[in-house]
């Protein structure tokens, strides 16, 4: 019953998309670079580990603003279901409605 709070609820799901969606850029981040040092094994010294933490830093902030954004105008919704014990974001408007990506 501690997620049926609509903050602890809505933190959880944030914090897992973010989860989530940070892990998947990272491995990409980590396979392009990997192949491009595989393919060109000069490249190596214009990989600059600055570049990298900029744009993990970059793509977390963009993720945390669209997320807060939706939650804060209104546009999602948390909900806890009890049979699953879990939260979910839905749609504010109707079941049918959807943001595609």
């Amino acid at each position: 019953m501690m997620f049926d709070n609509s903050f602890l609820c809505g933190a959880w799901v944030v914090s897992t998309n973010f989860s989530l969606r940070m892990s998947m850029f990272l491995v990409a981040v980590l396979s392009v670079t990997r192949s491009l040092v595989i393919v060109w094994p000069h490249c190596r010294k214009h990989i600059r580990v600055s570049g990298i933490v900029l744009a993990a830093v970059g793509y977390s902030a963009w993720i945390l603003v669209f997320e807060g954004t939706f939650l804060a105008l209104g546009w999602f919704k948390t909900l806890y279901m009890m049979e699953i014990s879990g939260c979910y974001l839905h749609p504010a408007v109707g079941e049918h409605w959807s943001v595609k990506f």
